[in-house]
């Protein structure tokens, strides 16, 4: 409890209510929105203590990058905050586990994405007499892939997640778009015919998976 009473101090203030005062005497001073501190946990290492007017609850955030995030309102003492904190141990020990084993998960995939998306683009784009000037590798989950006006396509890594038949789908609907940039009734004729009439087919399946 000595590492509390310690951190307790860093951030000891007025009480929530004051007494009355005189009334001629000066309004007290607003709480600012947020107060922060960064202190060293002997556990976790570093973590931010951050006391403000939004926040409605003590929460705890995980940073993928490592530091820890401890929120609480004014209405809550620092006291009681560093104990739900000291309560947490273990699960912050978890959450950054899941972060490490995310990230190593994403390299991965990264690697494998880089090893076999561009070249199957090209492969397609000979196939179909389709040209485009580059391919782009990112980590989005919002969508499968895109292509901007000047051709270039940019696919997500997590595509590699994928079967290998709707990865083919979603490089030839991006390839598609270098004739059309949009997604008009002649962009599905093209994408259906190069599918062999599958596109709903193939569209429908494709719903079944997220970027995860």
């Amino acid at each position: 409890m000595s590492l509390l009473r310690d951190l307790f101090d860093l951030f000891r203030s007025e009480p929530d209510h004051p007494a009355t005062r005189n009334p001629k005497s000066k309004p007290a001073t607003r709480k600012p929105a947020r107060r922060q501190k960064t202190i060293v946990h002997p556990i976790v290492g570093e973590v931010t203590l951050s006391q403000s007017r939004r926040a409605r609850r003590i929460s705890l955030c995980v940073r993928p990058s490592g530091p820890v995030r401890l929120s609480y309102p004014y209405g809550v003492s620092t006291a009681r905050a560093l104990e739900f904190l000291e309560s947490r141990i273990e699960w912050i020990q978890t959450a950054r586990d899941r972060i490490a084993e995310r990230l190593r998960r994403r390299e991965q995939l990264r690697r494998e994405a880089m090893a076999v998306l561009p070249s199957r683009v090209a492969e397609l784009a000979v196939r179909t007499g389709l040209q485009y000037r580059s391919v782009t590798i990112r980590a989005t989950r919002s969508k499968w892939g895109s292509c901007n006006g000047r051709n270039d396509l940019s696919l997500s890594l997590y595509l590699m997640t994928l079967p290998e038949h709707l990865r083919d789908f979603v490089i030839l609907h991006e390839l598609c778009h270098t004739v059309h940039h949009d997604h008009s009734p002649r962009f599905h004729a093209l994408l259906d015919r190069l599918v062999g009439g599958k596109e709903k087919l193939l569209n429908k399946e494709l719903r079944s998976y997220r970027a995860y």
